[in-house]
């Protein structure tokens, strides 16, 4: 599932990505302006590979790999203040925590965890 919903992720930011190019290209804008977005949708690229990387390669369990990415996702594209970045890193808590739960002990499913436990 999470190989599943990156890919998902990627080929949409990819998609975004390639379309703030060629219109920056077909509109003549300097690439300073459409800039700030393709680095966003570049990140959002970026981030659900090294989200399943790091749980393929067992640094990271389902858990923990989903917290961060949670956070650093929403992080990304929310561009809030400290008190933005607060209720986030509740939210990625809830829905590491949250998840994990519902996976292993509601549905019995076998999640990834890291190879040091």
């Amino acid at each position: 599932m999470p190989k599943f919903a990156a890919l998902v992720l990627i080929v949409l930011a990819a998609l975004l990505v390639l379309g703030r190019l060629v219109q920056a290209a077909g509109t003549g804008q300097a690439e300073r302006e459409s800039g700030g977005a393709t680095l966003v949708a570049l990140g959002a690229v970026l981030i659900p590979i090294a989200y399943v990387a790091m749980m393929q390669a067992r640094v990271l369990g389902f858990r923990e790999a989903t917290v961060l990415f949670v956070f650093a996702l929403g992080a990304l594209l929310a561009r809030r203040g400290r008190k933005g970045l607060v209720a986030l890193a509740g939210l990625a808590l809830l829905i590491g925590i949250g998840f994990n739960y519902l996976f292993t002990q509601v549905f019995y499913i076998d999640l990834p965890r890291a190879g040091w436990f």
